[in-house]
């Protein structure tokens, strides 16, 4: 037992380590790629909709991990329910996040970042469902590279779309498409561990 939860242990910090480290850099990237005005209006759509995320989630992953570690069997059941909940919840916030980014009469383009930002409800509240199920049946392996994905292809686009001249809406827009990515990741993995 001891060595399966030293396994899991360092599937899950080590992924973490890696991910913030890129991270890091990156907004020390970003810092320096955009302008003061840009990174500002960045950081304000990124705060705006992390805000969003707590009823995205609903605890909804600590019930699944919960449940599904009890009954591994109904883990498909779980999965199906959880995420038919999670994109009710993801539409709901999407939706409330877009109102007050309009009642507090943020500047059009800040309010399109804010929709076009939003759009992570969908994919990453959608691949947290796959993640809590994987932690339950303690494949920690496959959260570990989901998290890596995510790591590198989030600066990698963004980088790559700030380059290409979209500013802050390239790299808003890197963040939904390494998003979807990852989400396509834990779907196929679903798929094949059924």
């Amino acid at each position: 037992m001891l060595p399966r939860i030293t396994k899991n242990t360092v599937w899950l910090f080590s992924s973490q380590v890696f991910a913030k480290a890129i991270g890091f850099f990156y907004v020390l990237y970003l810092a320096r790629a955009l302008s003061i005005g840009q990174f500002g209006q960045y950081e304000t759509v990124l705060a705006f909709i992390f805000i969003f995320f707590t009823l995205v989630d609903f605890g909804l992953n600590r019930l699944l991990i919960r449940d599904v570690s009890r009954k591994a069997k109904e883990a498909g059941l779980y999965l199906g329910s959880a995420l038919g909940f999670r994109l009710v919840l993801s539409i709901i916030a999407y939706f409330l996040a877009l109102i007050l980014a309009l009642i507090l009469d943020y500047p059009l383009s800040t309010v399109y970042l804010i929709a076009l930002s939003a759009l992570i409800f969908f994919s990453q509240g959608l691949w947290f469902c796959f993640e809590a199920i994987f932690i339950a049946l303690e494949k920690m392996e496959i959260c570990a590279f989901g998290t890596g994905i995510l790591a590198i292809l989030n600066p990698l686009f963004g980088i790559l779309l700030l380059k290409a001249g979209f500013g802050v809406t390239g790299v808003l827009t890197g963040m939904v498409f390494s998003s979807l990515v990852v989400l396509l990741y834990f779907g196929i993995l679903a798929r094949l561990k059924k």
